[in-house]
Parts: C-alpha cells; structure tokens; sequence
C-alpha cells in the first residue's frame, strides 16, 4: 500500500485523536510509528482494520443468497414437522467463510445486524458463530442461487421437491 505524506499526515492525526480518546489503548503508538517513520511494509497493519471495497456484483450476490434462505425459511415456517429438507445439510443459512469469504461474511453481519434486514437469520447466529461458516461457501452458494433462480417466479413459495433440488448436492 502507498500513502503520500499528507494522507500519512491525516492517518497519524486520527490516530492521535483516538487515542487521546481510547487512553487505555496501545496499539495507537504501533500505528503511528509505522506511519511517521514511513515503514511501507506494515501500513496495512497500521490501518489494517479497514476492508477492502466489495463490489456491488458481490454485494447483490449477498442479497440473492439471504433472500433464498428467506425462501426455505418461509417453506420451514409452513412445515415444521418436514424433516426430508430439515436433515439437509445446507437447510439453514451456514454464513460466510471469516478467513476466505470476509468481505461477504462482514456485510451479511452489517445487513442483519445492523440494518435489521433478514431478521429470520437471526437464529442461527449463535449456531454458525456470527454467520462465519468456517468454510468456504461461495462456490456452494453460486451453485444453489443458480438452481434457484431456474424456478423463475415459483421461487419465492418453494415446495419440498424445489428445496431439495435447490440444495441438493450434484
């Protein structure tokens, strides 16, 4: 990462506020240090907390995925007692993967949590460590969407049969 002395200079000067505010934190020092001595190699420690941008094409593939499992909770919430779709493995929302898939697993957290959008997924947050799979999902989920979206207007209302073509493994 590059920064030029005056967005170095903005860095340090936030960093200072924050830690004049924060006076427990140490890590604030660290940061600065690295900053105002120029060491390039650690700029992403130093404000590594910051994602990198998600695109709108991965952030729509977010949104598709949640309003799928918004489906298959709607067709759980109509027949509880539907144990073919419960045993499946991916029946419930598993998340993203935090190590492979954070971007992805950061704005579900950011859209459910924080935006209250998809409340159904709440449940499951314990169950799945915060929407963090521990497993890379993306692929499986592509592969899903892909079915789901073969359904045209039926997907919204899934019947077993359609559950269990969506998230059956081929």
């Amino acid at each position: 990462m590059k920064l030029s002395k005056l967005e170095r200079a903005m860095v340090i000067n936030q960093l200072e506020i924050r830690k004049a505010l924060t006076p427990t934190a140490r890590d604030f020092d660290q940061a600065i240090e690295i900053l105002h001595s120029g060491y390039e190699i650690f700029y992403d420690e130093a404000i590594g907390h910051l994602f990198q941008p998600m695109s709108e094409d991965a952030s729509n593939v977010v949104f598709e995925v949640l309003e799928m499992y918004r489906a298959i909770e709607r067709f759980h919430d109509a027949n509880p007692g539907d144990n073919a779709v419960a045993e499946l493995h991916d029946a419930h929302f598993r998340g993203f993967d935090g190590n492979n898939e954070v971007t992805y697993m950061a704005f579900t957290r950011f859209l459910i949590k924080v935006q209250g959008k998809y409340q159904e997924q709440l449940k499951y947050e314990k169950d799945t460590d915060g929407f963090n799979s521990h497993w890379p999902m993306l692929s499986t989920y592509l592969e899903y969407l892909s079915r789901w979206k073969e359904l045209g207007d039926a997907r919204f209302k899934l019947t077993r049969e359609q559950v269990i073509a969506i998230l059956s493994e081929k």
